[in-house]
């Protein structure tokens, strides 16, 4: 960049730093950063500690969650954003999952990251309740600011703490913006969002209580719709959604196949998917496995099947360790494997494929005494020829999930 004369602004410092994150270059922008700190560079800000600190995330740097906090407070002389907190939370709450814990077990993230929402939930009713008598400019100034960072932390608090399954500190949260809001402070919306309705869910889930669960994913459906298809103009068709909003439904639909899996029901799992796959959305790549196993796992192959040789399979690389048996190299291109972590990029996982082998390898085992079972083969040779192409070509190992999904050696 010095090379090409290119001015080192803030923001490109932060372009920079992103661009080496999403490359899954996480060192080196950890370098780029820490070499702005010792040169105390003017363009610093919170977002560049931020954006190292989410790459950071990724690779499980979770001890980077302290040095970053002490860089940034001590060195670069700034107090952390809300997303720095959120990020540095989020590196707890990891870090307590893990047995080998990197990060001090003195710690309760969840808990201070609510005392701080706590304070500033608490500086907001103060001005409230000294509107009509101070006329104190900082102490105004003070509330507002911590309005502004109120409403920022909610949504991403509440998504945070319902991925890691802190239902409590949800609750707190719905409690305590119900509580500002009959005092006149509102913290988002009056209808609540489809992150507020998933997170309701979630807690619906965890609490075994399936009919709710079901009664939140049709408000998710209706939003969904709200957002996706507003008025069209005569030129679009009926069931165009809005790019932007094509993958909205990814996590709320997991959250129902796990209710529908844990019910049996298999009919509703495959109205449901059809009627979203029909109105033009789409899964992630997760989900869409996800749904995959699911009528596999509940009796529904042949859909199975389909809905993987339709969504998966055009952009699946074929099995590893078949590629390493003919000399070719194991590891695809960079790009192309940059390009297949993107939750966009629909492949199979091989679990996803395995789970679809165990019920193809029991139907190759009855065809010969069961007209059935020849005709179902017969339709899945015809109708999905690339999935019956990757379970023919299977390399059965009998480790791992491979012996898991086949039970036996």
């Amino acid at each position: 960049m010095e090379q090409h004369n290119i001015q080192m602004t803030s923001e490109t410092h932060q372009l920079l730093l992103k661009a080496l994150v999403d490359c899954k270059q996480v060192h080196p922008a950890y370098k780029v950063l820490r070499s702005l700190v010792r040169k105390q560079s003017s363009t610093l800000t919170q977002e560049h500690f931020t954006t190292v600190l989410e790459g950071g995330l990724r690779l499980r740097q979770l001890r980077w969650a302290n040095k970053l906090d002490k860089m940034m407070r001590i060195h670069a002389g700034l107090q952390p954003s809300v997303g720095f907190r959120l990020a540095q939370a989020r590196a707890l709450l990891k870090d307590e999952l893990f047995s080998n814990r990197q990060m001090s077990r003195e710690v309760d993230s969840a808990k201070d990251l609510m005392e701080y929402i706590r304070g500033l939930a608490d500086d907001v009713k103060a001005v409230q309740m000294d509107a009509a008598s101070d006329n104190d400019i900082q102490h105004a100034a003070k509330g507002a600011d911590s309005l502004f960072r109120l409403r920022q932390f909610l949504i991403k608090a509440t998504a945070l703490f319902t991925r890691y399954r802190r239902f409590d500190m949800v609750r707190e949260l719905r409690e305590m913006q119900a509580s500002l809001g009959q005092e006149g402070v509102m913290l988002g919306p009056k209808n609540l969002s489809i992150d507020m309705l998933h997170s309701l869910m979630r807690e619906n889930v965890h609490e075994k209580k399936y009919n709710a669960a079901k009664d939140n994913w049709e408000l998710i459906w209706q939003k969904a719709l709200e957002l996706a298809q507003p008025a069209s103009s005569p030129s679009q068709s009926p069931s165009a959604v809005l790019p932007r909003y094509r993958y909205i439904l990814s996590k709320p639909f997991e959250t129902l196949q796990e209710v529908l899996l844990e019910l049996r029901d298999p009919k509703s799992l495959k109205t449901a998917l059809d009627r979203l796959l029909n109105a033009g959305f789409l899964l992630d790549g997760h989900s869409m496995n996800y749904a995959c196993q699911a009528l596999a796992q509940m009796g529904l192959w042949l859909d199975a099947c389909r809905l993987c040789e339709r969504y998966l399979m055009p952009n699946w690389t074929g099995w590893r360790i078949n590629r390493i048996r003919k000399g070719l190299k194991g590891n695809l291109p960079l790009d192309n494997r940059r390009k297949g972590s993107a939750p966009q990029w629909l492949r199979p996982t091989s679990y996803t494929l395995i789970i679809l082998a165990k019920e193809y390898s029991d139907l190759k085992g009855m065809m010969a005494w069961s007209s059935a079972a020849a005709e179902k083969a017969r339709i899945v040779q015809e109708e999905c020829p690339v999935v019956v192409d990757a379970l023919k070509s299977l390399p059965y190992t009998a480790n791992g999930i491979e012996k898991d999904v086949f039970g036996r050696e």
